[in-house]
């Protein structure tokens, strides 16, 4: 039984047909909604199209890749990018695929995510109230400035001062 499983698995991959002139690559599999499967090694691009579409690695026959379905891992083919608030390292491919909206930006950014609120100060009988709490990514110029140990004023009338609060834990601000 193990020899027929064997054959039957030595079948597939050798039935997968090897295009001589293609480069081998590393490919991340991704199905229809962006999330990662398998990683596919030491085929090149023809031979992952043909090999998923002949069952080898999927098991099935009616899954066709397209483009948005797989990229190469080791074509060092990575940028940054920046969607919906975060920041990705992925492939072109991936980004023009996934990450909606994604614009491309420099790779040295220095990015944190903080727990942040905001207290709101009366000053005339210093009553206070905290808003709720919520994390956000901070880059570049605003990064420096939450590496600072004191509360960012946001607003300071006559009456009133707003501070923006920071905590790496969401428990302990300042």
């Amino acid at each position: 039984m193990e020899k027929i499983v064997l054959l039957v698995f030595l079948f597939s991959i050798l039935s997968c047909g090897k295009k001589l002139s293609d480069t081998t690559h590393c490919w991340q599999l991704v199905d229809y909604n962006g999330n990662y499967l398998q990683e596919v090694c030491g085929k090149t691009e023809s031979e992952l199209v043909h090999c998923t579409t002949c069952g080898s690695f999927g098991g099935t026959t009616d899954w066709n890749l397209d483009s948005c379905n797989y990229f190469c891992i080791d074509c060092n083919d990575e940028a940054c990018y920046f969607s919906n608030g975060h920041h990705f390292k992925a492939t072109k491919q991936y980004a023009k695929c996934w990450l909606s909206g994604a614009t491309q930006v420099d790779c040295n950014y220095k990015c944190a995510n903080w727990y942040t609120r905001y207290k709101y100060i009366y000053k005339p009988n210093s009553s206070f109230r905290y808003s709720g709490v919520f994390t956000k990514e901070y880059c570049d110029s605003a990064y420096n400035i939450l590496d600072s140990p004191d509360s960012i004023i946001i607003e300071n009338t006559v009456d009133s001062l707003v501070l923006l609060q920071r905590s790496k834990d969401g428990l302990s601000f300042h």
